[in-house]
């Protein structure tokens, strides 16, 4: 019989029957016009046609697909195109929990655990909707889900979410309270880029490590976020409030204590597929930085540094309708005690928490100087609002 030879790869040479006209690289018997692999595991019929590849049998489409099709395999090979399902997924849940309903005149705190029990899905959040005439408390990073509408005609409290101490917490901030160093909060892109409020959002101002008397830094706001796939409306006369608590001191007889910093405020995210309308009032404000004391004489003590104003950000498919008041206001500095003569020295305070806004310094001695200086008040912070066609396509991926 007559026989072709073919010289493949790099001089791989098989014996080929004229009548049979396959082709086979890596074997010598062929099971289609083209063979590639020791059993065909990829195969090439006579129309050209990819047939099978990793030894799976396939069959594509004799046409191409159209824009953002997708190849589906039908379990037997047969291959399609198909259009994804538009919206299989949802940043705003399954509403698996039913209905929040908070009635006008009851408090429902979430930080209580035996609160959170009583719910019917108990830890489950995903909501149908959401409706809040009277007082909800929620711990810092709590998400609040709806697939339909969220109506806050009350007041919705954020509890603080970083503890203040002699080492203050961070929270978003791009560094921590020091002594006399106020937080450096973030910047506006940075600000804006937080679709998901953290657990730990506005700093904690700094307080003294070790007195006799105790004395406390703010505790810098806390973190909440709210999903709705329907509209969100924060009516006139309602609020929600994610504030940094003001720094503590004692001031106790005959012990001289400086200020403590004031916390930075917290974050709030409002995001949703629908319509968004603020006739209320949203508060991430920084605390004030507490008075300096001199109980004993001698030299004064440094007021501490007001909390940075803390972040809001508000995502809808059109432009947030506004009539209410978005309030990210740093907290004041508080007052220097003045050093009783003959010394004119004033101790150095602490410094206030950052969020959106920086920390502001602590009164008394500049470091590296001789110079008194007065706390400052912390900077302000950001209200964002972002307008996007779906929450869906941004949010993911952000967290």
């Amino acid at each position: 019989m007559k026989k072709i030879f073919l010289t493949l790869g790099i001089g791989s040479l098989f014996a080929l029957p004229a009548t049979a006209q396959n082709v086979g690289v890596g074997t010598t018997t062929p099971q289609a016009k083209l063979s590639v692999g020791t059993n065909s595991e990829f195969r090439v019929d006579d129309n050209g046609n990819i047939i099978r590849i990793n030894n799976v049998p396939l069959s594509f489409p004799a046409a191409q697909g159209g824009s953002g099709q997708v190849l589906t395999n039908n379990g037997t090979g047969t291959l399609s195109w198909t259009t994804p399902a538009s919206g299989a997924f949802t940043v705003c849940g399954d509403g698996s929990a039913g209905a929040l309903s908070v009635s006008v005149g009851t408090t429902l705190d979430l930080t209580n655990n035996a609160s959170v029990l009583s719910l019917p899905s108990r830890h489950n959040l995903n909501f149908t909707n959401i409706t809040i005439a009277g007082t909800l408390i929620v711990p810092s990073g709590t998400v609040l889900k709806a697939t339909g509408t969220v109506t806050i005609t009350g007041t919705v409290t954020v509890a603080a979410g970083s503890n203040a101490s002699s080492v203050p917490r961070q929270g978003v901030a791009q560094t921590a309270a020091d002594t006399y160093f106020g937080g450096v909060g973030l910047g506006s892109l940075q600000a804006g880029n937080i679709v998901m409020a953290p657990l730990q959002a506005g700093g904690s101002g700094k307080a003294q490590a070790s007195v006799a008397t105790v004395t406390t830094g703010g505790e810098g706001g806390g973190g909440l976020t709210i999903y709705a796939k329907g509209n969100i409306a924060v009516t006139t006369g309602a609020s929600i409030n994610a504030n940094g608590a003001s720094g503590v001191n004692p001031q106790s007889a005959g012990v001289s204590m400086v200020g403590t910093g004031g916390g930075a405020g917290g974050i709030i995210v409002l995001a949703t597929k629908g319509t968004l309308t603020i006739g209320g009032t949203i508060r991430a404000n920084g605390g004030n930085g507490a008075d300096g004391f001199n109980g004993n004489g001698g030299t004064g003590e440094g007021g501490g540094g007001g909390g940075g104003g803390g972040i809001v950000v508000l995502m809808a498919s059109s432009s947030p309708a506004i009539t209410g008041t978005l309030q990210t206001i740093g907290g004041a500095g508080g007052a220097n005690a003045a050093a009783v003569s003959p010394s004119t020295t004033i101790l150095t305070a602490y410094g206030g928490g950052a969020c959106g806004g920086n920390g502001g310094n602590g009164g008394g001695i500049i470091p590296g100087t001789t110079t008194n200086a007065n706390a400052s008040a912390g900077a302000a912070g950001y209200a964002i609002t972002i307008v996007l066609p779906d929450i869906d396509a941004y949010i993911p991926g952000r967290h």
